[in-house]
């Protein structure tokens, strides 16, 4: 929906890591099935993430509550309880308590509202 605006990126599988104390975005070396992008080695500022929702109006809601933050996470990168590791979990409260810019993105396909409410 935003690809003539924005850069896309990824499409499944991406690799967040902290450098210098900032949390960049990597592109996973894996092939995408669906969309092909040019792969790159560069480390991406992640400055917001969104969580999107398809609905009938256009909104952003900043997620204050970490549980709540944590619960969203967990459902994204993880398929099954019994494969997280507590070192992954670890990593995961660290980035929430570090990191406070999450965000519920609502949409509908009226594409010309959307980049405007991203501004």
């Amino acid at each position: 929906l935003l690809k003539d605006k924005y850069i896309p990126l990824a499409d499944e599988i991406i690799i967040l890591r902290r450098d210098n104390d900032k949390y960049k975005l990597y592109q996973a070396p894996f092939y995408e099935r669906k969309y092909k992008f040019t792969k790159s080695y560069i480390g991406y500022p992640i400055k917001k993430i969104y969580f999107i929702f398809k609905s009938n109006h256009f909104k952003i809601e900043r997620i204050i509550n970490p549980p709540t933050i944590v619960d969203m996470l967990m459902a994204q990168f993880y398929v099954q309880d019994d494969l997280r590791s507590d070192y992954e979990v670890k990593n995961l409260l660290e980035f929430v308590s570090e990191f406070n810019h999450f965000y519920r993105l609502f949409f509908n396909l009226d594409l010309s509202k959307i980049p405007q409410i991203l501004e």
